[in-house]
């Protein structure tokens, strides 16, 4: 009887693995598909993504995921309300999802300027609330004032974001470094590069003021970056500016995101650099490492699991980057690696990954994706992938084969 328990608990667990290889094999030649949503052709993942976010936002989400990450609120939906912007940024002013664009990023502001969301920070740095909340919430505010005509901007707004990039200027020339705090003691590069995007929104929106600022903090930068890879450096003393933890996956993903638009030469320079160091293939799909090429490490709140060398968040973000630089062919492998290994589910409610246990692992997602279409998967693209699965396959079965289950079902 145990034996027979014993060889249905391994035909359970065979079956399962065969199962999952031919749902794997099948959803790694995912293609979009588009629906009419007031009289405009959208892509329905996105939609469908953007109303799963909304309602889980809408109903307290934020505050869930500030108890699980230490940012989780400001992510979130800060997140939400860059991809309204993409998602309506192209449509006419008049059209119903614009409108609804700037109502969500009118939510999102409002939501980030509460007090739960500044109680998570201090007030006596400077800028503000330090450099990751302000980053943030300026690019929010910016984005929102974008989508609207100027005569429908609102006054309010308009003070609350030039307010917060005079003070992103004056703490780079108080503080002496490109890396302002974020923390008491504590400064990442991304959020000052989010800070720096915020200045070079303002002068697309309105007088240009900020260009000599935004130069000299490129050529700062450059001055500082990680000697062992070139790049942008993850953490950095706050007061010297040298780096404390070189490049990692997760940070150079989201920092090339947005440099692209503040210096496309030293993004591009940047973008090859990181290519090179951090594109990898596991199993013949393609991922971005967390650590550089013969760097080891795990993981942690910033980089989320880090399997094989694979980091989750940097892979995430690393196909908006890709996209962003026109590196389409990467950009949809990655893309549908994710929706193999996603197990993403539409309902009514929307779409969501991982059954929904992770939120914020769908708005990064979401926001990857919108940055543009990429190409549709030729036939055969995973082919190592196939093989790999044809090796697990046979292993299972032989398995089956001398547990001498099938003589038993027989």
């Amino acid at each position: 009887m145990l034996w027979f328990i014993l060889k249905a608990f391994i035909s359970s667990v065979c079956i399962l693995i065969l199962s999952w290889l031919f749902y794997l094999n099948f959803k790694i030649y995912y293609k979009t598909t588009s629906i009419v949503v007031d009289g405009n052709t959208v892509n329905s993942a996105t939609f469908n993504q953007l109303k799963f976010l909304e309602n889980y936002l809408k109903n307290g989400g934020g505050k869930d995921m500030q108890q699980i990450f230490p940012e989780g609120f400001i992510f979130i939906n800060s997140l939400y309300g860059l991809s309204w912007y993409d998602f309506a940024k192209d449509l006419p002013p008049v059209h119903p999802l614009r409108i609804k664009a700037v109502e969500e990023l009118k939510f999102v502001a409002a939501e980030e300027r509460s007090e739960y969301a500044t109680g998570n920070f201090s007030e006596f740095l400077k800028p503000k609330f330090g450099a990751f909340y302000t980053g943030w919430t300026s690019v929010i505010l910016a984005r929102l004032l974008a989508l609207q005509h100027p005569q429908k901007r609102d006054s309010f707004e308009i003070r609350k974001f030039t307010a917060a990039c005079a003070s992103i200027e004056s703490a780079i020339q108080v503080n002496g470094t490109p890396f302002v705090e974020s923390y008491h003691g504590s400064a990442w590069p991304a959020d000052m590069v989010l800070c720096i995007y915020a200045l070079k929104l303002h002068d697309d929106l309105f007088t240009p003021k900020y260009s000599e600022t935004i130069h000299s903090w490129v050529a700062d930068v450059k001055s500082r970056l990680d000697p062992q890879t070139g790049l942008i450096p993850h953490s950095v003393d706050f007061v010297t500016g040298i780096s404390e933890e070189g490049a990692r996956g997760s940070s150079q993903s989201l920092m090339l995101s947005f440099l692209c638009e503040i210096d496309s030469g030293f993004a591009k320079e940047q973008y090859n650099k990181y290519k090179k160091l951090f594109f990898t293939t596991r199993f013949g799909l393609p991922g971005i490492r967390e650590y550089p090429d013969g760097v080891d490490g795990g993981g942690d709140i910033d980089s989320g699991p880090v399997i094989f060398g694979v980091g989750g968040a940097a892979s995430i973000v690393g196909l908006r980057t890709c996209l962003l630089f026109k590196d389409n062919e990467t950009a949809w492998k990655l893309r549908n690696s994710m929706e193999a290994f996603g197990f993403p589910v539409v309902s009514d409610q929307g779409k969501k990954y991982l059954l929904g246990a992770l939120p914020i692992a769908d708005a990064f997602i979401l926001w990857a994706n919108i940055a543009g279409e990429s190409k549709e998967p030729a036939f055969g693209w995973a082919i190592t992938f196939h093989l790999y699965s044809m090796l697990i396959l046979v292993l299972s079965l032989a398995v089956l084969y001398f547990s001498g289950l099938e003589r038993d079902i027989l």
